[in-house]
């Protein structure tokens, strides 16, 4: 072997061992930047920020499933059998007193508007313990062209704190004292009231000795419904 020959051979390792470590670190970086590329890959989403509580959203009002309750008319009186009932405040005993006080006060002026006022519609003049009798306000206009009631005008000539008052239903079980026919039905709630004349008479006789009267209920008030007097004009 030449000592040329001998040189070279140091010189062909230390290129072989270059190359090898070339190529050791070239698949190192490889396989590097594959780790790095899957890394990246794998990195989570960024977090999106937290919003606040959602507002309010008005919805639409509730429907009732079930019907409202719509109470029948209020009347004066029912039965127990009648079932569910609306019935009104009853009227105090003085607002019938005011009812025979407005007709002895239109009498005493003979004033024919103001007795209709008083009167109900298609009011009845009886005599005691009659059912049927004619037309108030018509017997009352005839009985001012015959006798004089101005005399009256002004003055108290019924006994106002006497004047009695019943409910019908209990008025129809002493008929006798009260002058009504037995059998008047009681329909509505009505009283009877019944007044004594303290002055029945100014020269000439105007009234019978008591009057009774079958009110019924008109909203606030009481009308006249039937007048029941044991009279006679002359």
């Amino acid at each position: 072997m030449s000592l040329r020959s001998k040189r070279s051979e140091p010189a062909s390792a230390t290129r072989r061992e270059a190359r090898l470590w070339r190529a050791l670190l070239g698949a190192f970086g490889f396989a590097l930047l594959g780790a790095l590329g899957l890394a990246a890959c794998a990195r989570p989403a960024p977090e999106e920020p937290e919003l606040g509580p959602e507002p309010l959203r008005r919805r639409p009002d509730g429907v009732a499933l079930d019907p409202e309750l719509e109470l029948p008319a209020a009347r004066e009186w029912a039965h127990s059998r009648d079932g569910v009932v609306a019935l009104r405040t009853p009227l105090s005993h003085e607002r019938a007193r005011e009812a025979v006080r407005r007709f002895f006060l239109a009498v005493s002026r003979e004033d024919l508007d103001a007795l209709r006022q008083a009167f109900a519609s298609g009011a009845q003049q009886l005599r005691p313990g009659a059912a049927r009798g004619e037309e108030a306000l018509p017997a009352w206009s005839r009985r001012f062209s015959r006798l004089d009631y101005y005399p009256l005008t002004g003055s108290v000539y019924w006994s106002d704190d006497a004047i009695e008052i019943a409910r019908l239903r209990d008025a129809t079980l002493d008929a006798d004292h009260f002058g009504i026919a037995s059998t008047l039905a009681d329909e509505g709630g009505a009283l009877v009231a019944r007044a004594t004349i303290a002055s029945a008479r100014v020269g000439t006789p105007l009234f019978g000795e008591s009057l009774s009267f079958v009110l019924r209920r008109a909203g606030d008030e009481y009308l006249i419904e039937q007048l029941v007097e044991d009279f006679t004009p002359p």
